[in-house]
């Protein structure tokens, strides 16, 4: 019988890793507990520590979600309360940009196709914004 030789070797997570690719995550469900406690929280964490891709955004998308403006506005204040840290400004901003809202019946298959649209318009609209330290506005690519 021959002895079994085991040798080291890279692994996935020893390797590099390349940045992620561009993408927008649709959140469906977008007014609900889960989306305000834990998902935009932990998306919004993985914004500041600079481990999602650029530009990154969200189409949240229920049937009762308001503008966006307003929808981010609540978004902050979950942001705040279950995330236990300070909100960081400059993240903060940069993050919320990427944040569009539709309101949509998904049982309905017209609230598919304005939601194919919605995800359209907001891709195209990306920008990657380069802050300097302190928050200044460095330069805006639309990508």
């Amino acid at each position: 019988m021959t002895p079994l030789h085991v040798e080291a070797s890279s692994s996935p997570a020893s390797l590099p890793s390349r940045p992620p690719d561009p993408c927008t995550v649709v959140l469906f469900g977008a007014t609900g507990d889960l989306a305000h406690r834990k998902i935009v929280p932990a998306l919004y964490a993985l914004a500041g520590d600079g481990d999602l891709p650029s530009p990154f955004g969200i189409v949240a998308t229920s049937t009762s979600v308001g503008p966006a403006q307003a929808y981010r506005a609540q978004l902050r204040q979950s942001v705040e309360r279950f995330s236990g840290a300070a909100v960081d400004e400059n993240a903060w901003t940069s993050f919320a940009a990427g944040i569009d809202t539709i309101a949509g019946d998904y049982t309905k298959p017209e609230a598919w196709s304005a939601l194919r649209e919605a995800i359209a318009e907001a891709e195209g609209r990306r920008v990657v914004l380069c802050l300097q330290p302190g928050g200044e506005l460095l330069r805006a690519e639309k990508v």
